[in-house]
């Protein structure tokens, strides 16, 4: 049982970071501020569709000649603007990664290595939550679509 446990002496001691470690997380800094950089251009994307798709919905359901939608017009749009605003989370912890570690590799400062690593930490679990939810969705739609299904006596 102790073989198995974090003693925090282990946890205390420090780790001295080489020049081909400082690399490779120099370059690993560098693709995260390139997707977070594109993460934000991608979520100002989503904004304006998601603004363009409601104005469109609501523009086309009020013409002469259209049915009317089973759903309000608008609510693609409103769709669209809380998938961006659910993703601007990870993308900030993503560019925050990115500038602590950068931080850290020019001061060689500790707490900012601590602090970028921490934002990745987060980062992975905000993405993995989202994943166990997307699944567990995809899930229930699969279960529903099954029911519904043996209902209709296909």
């Amino acid at each position: 049982m102790e073989n198995n446990e974090i003693k925090k002496q282990e946890i205390d001691q420090t780790m001295e970071l080489d020049g081909s470690m400082m690399s490779v997380l120099n370059e690993m800094r560098k693709w995260t501020k390139f997707l977070a950089v594109m993460g934000f251009i991608g979520i100002g994307f989503m904004m304006l569709m998601g603004i363009i798709a409601s104005i469109t919905a609501s523009a086309v359901s009020n013409a002469p000649g259209m049915p009317a939608m089973p759903f309000p017009p608008g609510i693609i749009g409103f769709i669209y603007v809380i998938f961006a605003g659910i993703m601007v989370f990870p993308v900030i912890l993503l560019n925050n990664f990115s500038n602590k570690m950068k931080e850290a590799l020019y001061t060689k400062d500790h707490i900012a290595l601590y602090k970028a690593f921490n934002n990745l930490k987060r980062y992975y679990k905000f993405i993995g939550i989202l994943i166990i939810i997307y699944l567990l969705i995809i899930g229930a739609i699969i279960v529903g679509g099954g029911l519904m299904a043996l209902v209709a006596g296909i």
